[in-house]
């Protein structure tokens, strides 16, 4: 499984997170992928993703870039999960820091992250109460 990673120019949390989603979309939508599972533990983010709330600034527009996204010919399920579910993205947002990069891509785990991501997916399908 491959993936990348990045930095952001936000300070904000969310909107890093709501950027992360969007660049996730695009980048599975280019390399071929047709069906996706957001999953975040941003869970403020995900409820404006799916409840059509109108948001301004870069918040809006990434999220809006999201819900575009969505409405792509793929199958897409989007949730709030617990952070401890969400160690690899987590280690992930932290290489792009690390390596001070704008964006890398990578067709494999780089080393270190099969350790997590493998037990992250068998437990993929545990999510919060009330999350989409």
């Amino acid at each position: 499984m491959g993936g990348f990673y990045g930095r952001s120019n936000y300070e904000d949390i969310a909107v890093v997170e709501a950027e992360a989603i969007a660049k996730g979309l695009a980048w599975a939508w280019q390399i071929g992928i047709r069906e996706v599972q957001i999953q975040s533990d941003a869970k403020r983010v995900i409820q404006w993703i799916t409840n059509g709330s109108t948001l301004r600034g870069p918040i809006g527009a990434h999220i809006e870039e999201v819900r575009q996204w969505l409405k792509s010919n793929w199958k897409a399920n989007i949730r709030t999960v617990f952070r401890e579910q969400n160690e690899s993205a987590d280690t992930a947002a932290s290489l792009g820091i690390m390596m001070n990069v704008e964006w890398k891509e990578f067709e494999r785990c780089p080393p270190g992250m099969e350790e997590i991501v493998d037990p992250e997916c068998m437990h993929a399908i545990w999510s919060r109460s009330g999350s989409h």
